[in-house]
């Protein structure tokens, strides 16, 4: 597995906000952009798990 460096962590978390925000911008009213929106936030989800495993196999603590 790849060691995560500071810099990849914080890309990581910035390409996640990215994600968000366009999420947020969705009009929820409109069925095809509500489906796309939990399209995205699912992908985020699975993002985030992988980089806590990814964070987890390198040691990383909660402390």
């Amino acid at each position: 597995m790849d060691k995560l460096t500071a810099l990849d962590i914080s890309d990581e978390f910035r390409s996640l906000s990215v994600l968000l925000c366009a999420v947020k911008e969705m009009d929820y009213r409109k069925e095809d952009e509500s489906t796309v929106a939990l399209e995205i936030i699912d992908a985020v989800l699975l993002r985030c798990r992988n980089l806590h495993q990814k964070l987890e196999c390198q040691g990383v603590s909660r402390d």
